[in-house]
């Protein structure tokens, strides 16, 4: 029979590593598709299986009543396949060295119960939050549905040689109750531990970008008023050809032109209220920048390529977005130090936003490295300062985007850019 200690044992065994993961791992880093996040989540929730199944929440019959069905369903949504697929093996190992005389039923459950959360595997990142609360309550209810379906399949009624003693029903429908309601509120937690986290992390990136524009809007015109004077009496000893150190001048000019370049960055920055805004079709942005920079690729020996697979209207200072798209390319071509390079501009639609995928074939990057990108004066160039990405983010979300990266060591990099298209073409 059930009793209130044994449900709320179990369900504290089931909630706890969605809880501990979040209060110890997740707070250090916010990176889902990080392997040694992924890996850390999984060991809790294998612990926690195991011990759902060490303790059940009841013995009805030869039924031992446990929901670690509700761990791996929660797996293939939120780990993936492969990890759920793991778990269910070292759940089902456990299970069969456990014995009993239900061991061929449990077995015969596994199909039934995780079919319809593989399916949703598939979709589950492009659900909204209320389509997840109303998946889980489906999840939940198709799972016990089945599980008295095969209860009945297999003479699972009332009697002495049934599977269920007769006074058992009313545990086994308050059992589907709290099955139902345990897997809603352990998606329910994730969902906000995951929304406070990213909400946490977008806090942390805008008091960084603000320290760096009120360093830009105090720094950047007194500094660039001496520069500009400098460099003005360097062009004029430069045209002077009896002048010595020619060579030196022309370094000198050479390094004010970057220092100008650092400043422009600076005031970039800090001009966060300075968009024209316009209409303007999203393949005409694209056509322009690819016109600009076909020529700065195959200097370096990288193929260009383009493919429209949307077109339609954004809103926003085109002139912005340009630099956006010079800034990424010119990144995705300087990461490539092979022969045979290439780099893709592929543009999609995605609901009511336009995605622009950035591909190339270069060196690529480890998720260490991915997790630093946009962070102050992080740069993998020699002599590069980090503020060409932090300009290029904020652009993008002034713009009521976003970008995300996607790279692997020697396997290349993709950034994604979204962008909300004009009202009008969603209308």
């Amino acid at each position: 029979m059930l009793n209130v200690e044994n449900v709320l044992l179990h369900f504290l065994l089931i909630v706890l590593p969605v809880f501990l993961y979040h209060g110890f791992f997740g707070s250090l880093n916010y990176f889902p598709n990080n392997r040694q996040n992924q890996f850390r989540k999984f060991l809790l929730l294998s612990i926690s299986a195991i011990l759902s199944m060490v303790f059940p929440l009841a013995s009805i019959g030869q039924i031992s009543y446990d929901f670690r069905s509700l761990i791996i369903i929660f797996t293939f949504l939120y780990l993936g396949r492969n990890y759920a697929f793991l778990l269910i093996l070292v759940t089902s190992t456990f299970r069969f060295l456990l014995g009993g005389e239900s061991l061929l039923l449990s077995f015969i459950f596994l199909p039934f119960f995780y079919t319809v959360p593989f399916i949703f595997s598939f979709l589950w990142n492009k659900f909204s939050k209320r389509q997840k609360y109303l998946c889980a309550v489906l999840i939940g209810t198709a799972n016990v549905a089945v599980f008295y379906l095969i209860l009945f399949i297999f003479q699972a009624k009332v009697g002495d040689h049934g599977f269920i003693p007769d006074n058992s029903i009313p545990s086994f429908l308050l059992g589907g109750l709290l099955y139902v309601a345990i897997l809603f509120i352990i998606i329910f937690y994730e969902e906000y531990m995951e929304e406070n986290t990213l909400m946490r992390i977008q806090i942390l990136n805008s008091e960084k970008m603000n320290v760096v524009s009120e360093l830009a809007a105090s720094v950047a015109h007194e500094v660039r008023n001496p520069l500009t004077v400098v460099k003005g009496f360097i062009q004029l000893i430069v045209k002077d050809d009896k002048s010595a150190n020619q060579d030196y001048m022309k370094l000198v000019l050479s390094e004010l032109s970057r220092a100008e370049s650092i400043i422009s960055d600076f005031l970039n920055l800090a001009r966060k209220n300075t968009e024209r805004r316009e209409t303007f079709l999203i393949s005409s942005l694209v056509k322009d920048v690819m016109n600009v920079m076909k020529s700065y690729s195959n200097m370096n020996g990288v193929n260009l390529f383009f493919s429209l697979e949307a077109d339609g209207e954004l809103h926003g200072d085109i002139n912005k977005l340009k630099q956006v798209f010079y800034n990424l390319i010119k990144n995705a071509v300087e990461s490539i130090n092979h022969p045979g390079g290439e780099v893709s501009i592929l543009v999609l639609k995605k609901g009511e936003d336009a995605v622009i995928e950035i591909i190339d074939n270069g060196i690529g990057m480890s998720q260490s490295q991915l997790e630093k990108i946009g962070e102050p004066f992080y740069t993998r160039k020699e002599t590069g300062t980090g503020l060409g990405v932090m300009v290029t983010k904020s652009i993008i979300e002034s713009h009521n985007g976003s970008i995300t990266y996607e790279s692997s060591p020697g396997e290349g990099t993709k950034a994604i850019i979204t962008l909300p298209f004009h009202k009008s073409e969603t209308n």
